[in-house]
């Protein structure tokens, strides 16, 4: 399985292609499928995209549950709506894909789109989003730092 890893901002063209970055097509070369798989994120407003052994994956749980036991029933529907709803986009000899008008509005890409990687999969997003999120969350993850050094650094309580 790809490992994807970094982050890189790529320009969009009018036409809606972008590049897909080497890194990324290195990861993705033994694939049998010369692109990548990319859908709407169900966790925020960007696209997530893979090789297409992860979402064969995931077709192949959805084959082994049962949509009338209701244990399994909701996440029947979920993997069932992300493959129906999930784009095949293969990429041309200079590596750019063609992002489809309703994924780019519903990430809000623009000029330029920002490829950050998952591990398993990467996601797609506007470059100016994914800057607020590391920037939210490098300032979170100071913070609460900040306090619990400042909890483990104060005085305890005298017992007499």
């Amino acid at each position: 399985m790809a490992l994807f890893l970094s982050t890189f901002v790529n320009k969009v063209d009018k036409k809606g292609r972008v590049s897909v970055p080497a890194p990324f097509r290195a990861a993705l070369a033994d694939q049998p499928y010369g692109g990548i798989l990319a859908y709407r994120s169900l966790q925020g407003s960007w696209i997530e995209a893979a090789g297409i052994d992860r979402l064969q994956k995931f077709s192949d749980e959805l084959e082994q549950l049962d949509p009338d036991r209701p244990e399994e029933a909701e996440r029947y529907n979920l993997l069932s709506t992300l493959l129906g709803e999930t784009f095949q986009l293969a990429w041309d000899e200079g590596g750019r894909v063609l992002l489809p008008q309703p994924l780019l509005e519903y990430a809000g890409i623009g000029e330029e789109a920002a490829f950050v990687g998952q591990g398993k999969f990467f996601l797609i997003r506007d470059p100016s989003q994914q800057r607020a999120i590391v920037e939210a969350t490098v300032a979170s993850r100071l913070e609460t730092k900040r306090a619990r050094d400042a909890t483990s650094q104060a005085p305890s309580p005298r017992r007499e």
